[in-house]
């Protein structure tokens, strides 16, 4: 997974998917919502992050963890940052499927 944290737009409430972490190999902005960007902001305040990737290798910090491991660096990030478990996933899934129902915008940046 090799978001940065500079691909979180607070302002605009959007999500740059980079091209180089995309499948189809396009870049896209996805909009979320209030609550998803509260707690990504929460997230992000509770573990004294302000720049460089989200989730980082555990032996380099420049390398992006391999995207099978998602699930468990967001879990050890949740209790690191002291929130509930699943919190940021259980946002992010709600705004998958918001995007499938035309409800979150999609865009090419």
């Amino acid at each position: 997974m090799g978001f940065r944290w500079s691909d979180f737009d607070f302002e605009h409430r959007r999500v740059a998917w980079r091209a180089e972490h995309d499948k189809k190999k396009r870049s896209w902005l996805v909009s979320y919502s209030d609550e998803f960007f509260n707690i990504v902001r929460e997230f992000q305040r509770r573990l004294g992050a302000v720049g460089g990737l989200v989730f980082a290798r555990g032996d380099d910090a420049e390398l992006p963890a391999p995207s099978e491991l998602l699930s468990q660096r967001i879990r050890q990030a949740e209790e690191a940052a002291g929130l509930p478990k699943s919190s940021v996933g259980r946002v992010t899934r709600t705004a998958g499927s918001g995007a499938r129902s035309g409800r979150t915008t999609r865009s090419r940046p």
